[in-house]
């Protein structure tokens, strides 16, 4: 037996023609946690593959499946910021295409594991139903990894 809470809240929000702004905050955790067993943790969204076959919005890309994972209270936060022009978009060749550039900060606090820290930076509409990415996690905030990932979606 046990008790978890959670709160979660949310925005999206178009600064200009083709781009978004989103945020999530998400914090919750066990009032009772004496004999939780592992499989009812609370199991964040992590994503290793390097490849995917769906949009995962609000997941870490590079940490293991089940490594964030927590039987205590948490604290999660997720920003995205997508634009037509931000970098690439400026080279020749690029410019006309319908390319979006993301930048991506996700934070992850628990008791007993430090802080982790995700930044990425992706280009989706790659042929219209792709996107690639690079990302650099951390643990309190010192470099811990950094991950390629391709994206396909075909919903």
């Amino acid at each position: 037996h046990f008790d978890m809470i959670r709160f979660e809240a949310s925005k999206k929000y178009n600064p200009g023609a083709f781009s978004e702004f989103s945020w999530r905050v998400r914090t919750g955790g066990f009032l009772n946690n004496t004999f939780i067993p592992f499989y009812d943790f609370f199991h964040f969204n992590a994503q290793p593959f390097p490849v995917l076959l769906d949009d995962y919005e609000d997941s870490f890309m590079l940490p293991s499946f089940y490594s964030l994972s927590t039987p205590e209270f948490y604290g999660e936060a997720h920003i995205r910021y997508t634009t037509p022009y931000l970098l690439l978009k400026y080279l020749p060749g690029l410019s006309k295409t319908l390319m979006r550039e993301n930048l991506s900060l996700s934070y992850l606090g628990t008791r007993f594991h430090p802080g982790y820290t995700e930044i990425g930076y992706s280009i989706t509409e790659i042929l219209l139903l792709g996107e690639i990415g690079i990302y650099a996690g951390f643990d309190n905030f010192k470099y811990r990894s950094t991950g390629l990932k391709f994206v396909l979606r075909f919903g």
